[in-house]
């Protein structure tokens, strides 16, 4: 028995004539007509009983159809399913996050992928804002996630997925821990701690200068959890929000402010972008369960 003869079976059905369901299943009224024949011959039992110009459903035939209905429902789902596996396996998906940031929606979001596509390999790697615009740009890397920092061309395609408020992360024991807020010009004399590699540490730099009006005191770390050392042992401060870090791994070390410039406090946008040229399936079904995972997880800009 083929699936396709079920279909014809309930194409006849729907269609409550033989000559509208072989027009609607592109072949003749008599190819459908034996391939009706052929299915009663395997089951062994009358599905049709046939009539002047009509027909009607046997007992068996009526089983057989409301059953045939969740068959080709289940079937249908079955092959986009697996023809999707098919586009996704043995594919590598490349995906740059920024070094700086510390939740665990992108991980969350690849365990999901990977749990519905065992075959998809997965490769992640991190950097600041300018490695993963040149990551990119060079094809190294097929979705960078970073914050926003400038408008994207027409080249790439982008999904915004968070807006968070800034912070400021201090030891418990600097004397900024004590301000309900900070701006810009309260923080000049104490060091600004930044996660940038060397040959990153002058676009950083320039980049917290200009933007933020920050004073040319700054620190470097290599990742978040060197510069988490450096705050936790008072060496400066490190620029955040309620995204960037594991607060429940560090909220006894660590003491958050909320970092204000004329009366507002600043906002990092983060999002998710792409090269349109280079677009499939499964960036796009990443991009999707990462959204689902940020929208799950709303931001806490409270302190």
């Amino acid at each position: 028995m083929l699936m396709q003869q079920i279909k014809y079976f309930t194409a006849v059905v729907n269609c409550k004539s033989f000559t509208e369901a072989a027009e609607q299943c592109y072949i003749t009224q008599s190819a459908i007509s034996q391939q009706i024949k052929s299915l009663e011959r395997e089951l062994g039992v009358q599905l049709i009983q046939r009539g002047n110009r009509k027909f009607c459903l046997t007992p068996a035939g009526e089983f057989f159809y409301r059953n045939c209905l969740l068959l080709v429902e289940e079937f249908n789902r079955l092959k986009s399913e697996t023809k999707q596996i098919g586009r996704l396996s043995g594919n590598l998906l490349r995906i740059g996050a920024l070094s700086s940031y510390g939740g665990a929606e992108l991980l969350d979001a690849a365990s999901t992928l990977l749990a519905k596509y065992p075959e998809l390999s997965l490769n992640l790697v991190s950097g600041t804002h300018d490695e993963l615009c040149e990551m990119i740009a060079r094809d190294e890397i097929d979705l960078a996630f970073n914050d926003q920092r400038n408008s994207v061309t027409d080249e790439y395609g982008c999904r915004q997925l968070a807006t968070a408020g800034a912070f400021i992360a201090v030891a418990p024991q600097s004397k900024l821990s004590r301000l309900d807020y900070a701006e810009p010009n309260m923080l000049r004399a104490t060091p600004c701690i930044l996660v940038a590699a060397p040959e990153q540490q002058s676009s950083e730099k320039r980049f917290f200068r200009l933007r933020l009006d920050m004073s040319d005191n700054f620190l470097y770390a290599a990742n978040l959890e060197e510069a988490m050392y450096m705050v936790i042992s008072d060496k400066g401060y490190l620029p955040m929000d309620m995204y960037s870090v594991n607060r429940a791994r560090y909220s006894g070390f660590i003491h958050c402010i909320p970092l204000y410039r004329n009366n507002r406090q600043l906002t990092k946008r983060y999002c998710i972008f792409w090269k349109r040229s280079r677009a499939n399936d499964a960036m796009e079904e990443y991009v999707r369960v990462l959204e689902s995972k940020f929208v799950s997880t709303p931001i806490n800009d409270s302190h």
